[in-house]
């Protein structure tokens, strides 16, 4: 699961998907019942509400995630 849950999270962060993709895959994946360690579902069910009103998903959240995920995050920035 590890390599799924990163790759829509890094999608998310690289700007290929916005906020309502993320949360209707996460959504999908516990609607249709999947299997993953501890860290990876619970980090799964918050990223499904990560829409709803007082649930916003922070930068530091995010870095938090992918670190127990064993990924660092880097920011780099890039003029348009």
């Amino acid at each position: 699961m590890k390599t799924p849950l990163v790759a829509q999270m890094s999608a998310y962060l690289d700007g290929e998907i916005g906020m309502v993709g993320l949360v209707h895959w996460a959504e999908g994946l516990v609607m249709d019942g999947f299997d993953a360690n501890p860290v990876e579902t619970e980090i799964i069910y918050r990223l499904g509400v990560a829409d709803a009103e007082n649930f916003d998903l922070s930068w530091e959240e995010l870095r938090h995630m992918l670190r127990q995920l064993d990924f660092k995050a880097r920011l780099y920035l890039q003029a348009v």
